[in-house]
């Protein structure tokens, strides 16, 4: 397995555990036309709220 599908393979699980096992694999040509991008975050925030969103 080369390092991109690996990167692909981790996402998926990451998003939907499981379930790399059961889709179907990638193919070489479509590993080849995909991009996976790496980056540190120095910095974040997140706006979080319960409930439904009021637009008073």
């Amino acid at each position: 397995m080369d390092i991109k599908q690996a990167i692909f393979e981790w996402l998926t699980e990451k998003i939907t555990p499981g379930s790399w096992n059961y889709l179907r694999s990638m193919k070489d040509s479509e590993i080849r036309k995909k991009i996976a991008l790496s980056f540190s975050l120095q910095e974040a925030s997140v706006k979080m709220h319960s409930g439904m969103v009021n637009d008073e």
